[in-house]
């Protein structure tokens, strides 16, 4: 199947790093490649003020607290590029600053430009799989016009931007959609509140790679008392919170607490430590490597990370694989794949009175109980591998299609 994918979020063309990154979508489209599948991703590349990125490559940590995306390095040139075998058309596309919407100048600039290319390489679409709202929800539903074939959309954020960009057009944006795709169960209930429930949607979740499965039988020794937090250290995530409320554990030097990430709130950790003199308890291990993260993880009794608007958290999942006990927020991005006392466990984010009584709890737990705890988690993890995970967002779109599509005496779609 030739699929064109969408995303304004992409890993970079070797040479050129965005300050802020994901290669969610990535993982997705390697793998569609290795199943077979023609993939051709459109990389709708932000751009904005030159004075934005001056302050965001001065002050990243700070900007990060208030954008989820990317902070990206200012270009005004058109790339193509492959990663994995994947094909990858880098499109900037220019406004003045975050949060606003982009000029319809723009938008016909990356579809008359996609179009081309497109027609230059041969490539026939038959499915659009697009990402992330503004300004893709527009760009994707042109071209879904224009190529006549299906489109799927999956949400990464709450919804109230849609309204807010599109105030005048957001419902026929919102029906030119086939297929609804939501991040998380959270994000799919903000949405059904805002805008009613579509009966074509699925949860668009993402995998670990196969590798990171940790073996059963062969865990690396857990450090007893240690608990890791992988993660921005920004306001959402509420890293503070968690050492507030370990502060009487950490006094008596029954646990250890282990912070991988950087963020504006570092110097606020170190001195909430130094004041209460656990600094020999509490590591800042700063940005460390993808594969660094996973040698913390495997020898850590603990993952937790109770923060806010959380669209997925990739990092659970991996503690999960390696047997942590995982703590996760309630009715955030990890909700629904953690089930409480069977998994894993949830608290309200940022929530250090209630972090401190589910551990005091956790802590009563028999040893037996704790074990089974970890064993459905590393299963949880190996049903949400990479390759599992690819197939079956392929698979939940195609077959919502072929549903609505047979429903339309309209030719089904097939892989």
């Amino acid at each position: 199947m030739n699929i064109l994918f969408i995303t304004q979020v992409y890993p970079d063309e070797e040479g050129c790093k965005t300050l802020r990154s994901s290669s969610v979508c990535h993982y997705w489209t390697k793998e569609w490649v290795k199943q077979g599948h023609n993939v051709m991703v459109i990389y709708c590349y932000p751009n904005y003020s030159s004075l934005f990125h001056w302050i965001a490559k001065k002050c990243p940590h700070y900007i990060a607290q208030f954008t989820n995306g990317t902070l990206t390095q200012k270009t005004t040139n058109i790339i193509e590029y492959q990663k994995d075998e994947v094909n990858i058309l880098k499109i900037p596309m220019y406004k003045f600053c975050p949060k606003i919407r982009y000029s319809q100048q723009i938008i016909e600039h990356i579809i008359d430009t996609t179009t081309r290319v497109l027609k230059k390489k041969k490539f026939k679409p038959e499915l659009i799989l697009s990402h992330f709202d503004n300004p893709i929800l527009e760009i994707a539903g042109k071209l879904k016009d224009i190529y006549n074939i299906p489109l799927s959309f999956v949400l990464h954020g709450y919804a109230k931007d849609i309204r807010r960009l599109y105030p005048n057009n957001y419902q026929e944006l919102i029906n030119k959609v086939d297929v609804w795709g939501y991040r998380s169960l959270a994000i799919k209930e903000d949405f059904d509140s805002n805008y009613g429930k579509k009966a074509k949607s699925f949860i668009c979740y993402s995998g670990i790679p196969d590798s990171y499965i940790a073996n059963i039988e062969c865990q690396a020794e857990k450090i007893k008392g240690k608990i890791c937090y992988v993660g921005a250290l920004i306001k959402r995530k509420y890293p503070e919170k968690i050492l507030i409320a370990l502060l009487p554990l950490l006094k008596k030097q029954e646990i250890s607490l282990t912070y991988i990430g950087e963020g504006a709130l570092k110097k606020r950790i170190y001195t909430i430590a130094r004041k209460n003199n656990i600094l020999t308890q509490v590591n800042l291990a700063g940005h460390i490597s993808r594969d660094a993260v996973q040698k913390e993880l495997s020898n850590s009794d603990y993952f937790i990370m109770i923060s806010r608007h959380e669209t997925f958290g990739m990092v659970y999942l991996e503690a999960m694989a390696h047997g942590c006990i995982t703590i996760a927020s309630k009715k955030e991005g990890f909700d629904g794949i953690i089930e409480h006392g069977v998994n894993g466990f949830l608290c309200k984010a940022g929530d250090e009175k209630e972090l401190y009584n589910l551990l005091c709890q956790i802590n009563l737990m028999d040893r037996q109980t704790l074990s089974t705890i970890r064993m459905n988690a590393i299963k949880t993890a190996q049903k949400m591998t990479e390759s599992i995970i690819a197939k079956k967002y392929l698979e939940n779109v195609l077959n919502l299609l072929n549903k609505t599509y047979h429903n339309n005496d309209q030719k089904s779609m097939s892989n």
